[in-house]
């Protein structure tokens, strides 16, 4: 896996030496470096330390999970384009799962207040939550479509095999 040297990821990417679980690998670093860089953009706010160092394993976990289950449903090693699917899926299910979370997270704090129970929009345990959620929920749909393509590909190869 190269880290800094970009020449040399291009010559093994003209000449096909990357394997499906050296982009897998690729993708899984990226997801990683991503999540970790976002944190200090967040607002932070009244949050802890030890509650900041909490989110950011929980995110991690889930990443690193998250992705070893969508590549395995994309077939592993024998699978094709993981990255490319991928990213191809990356928009429509960001777009629908942002959409439903969002929904849900509005008419969580609006039943809240309702309730009585005030404003729970600041409380960092409920946005963690939040962020959590919408990440396992966008993993369970990358796992679930992914494992659609890879059904589709055997059945074509048995029935190729059969013919």
């Amino acid at each position: 896996m190269y880290f800094w040297k970009i020449h040399a990821l291009v010559e093994d990417l003209k000449h096909d030496r990357v394997s499906q679980t050296q982009f897998k690998n690729y993708y899984l670093v990226f997801g990683a470096l991503g999540a970790l860089f976002l944190f200090p953009m967040e607002n932070i706010g009244d949050r802890s330390p030890g509650l900041i160092l909490l989110d950011i394993a929980i995110t991690l976990f889930i990443t690193f999970i998250g992705i070893q289950f969508t590549f395995k449903a994309n077939g592993g090693e024998q699978g094709n384009a993981f990255i490319a699917r991928s990213l191809a899926l990356s928009l429509p299910i960001l777009v629908r799962s942002l959409t439903v979370s969002l929904f849900l997270l509005f008419s969580t704090f609006w039943g809240f207040e309702l309730m009585g129970y005030g404003d729970i929009s600041e409380s960092p345990w409920i946005l963690m939550l939040f962020g959590w959620t919408l990440q396992v929920l966008i993993f369970e749909r990358f796992y679930m479509y992914l494992s659609q393509i890879r059904a589709s590909e055997l059945s074509a190869l048995i029935r190729a095999d059969k013919d």
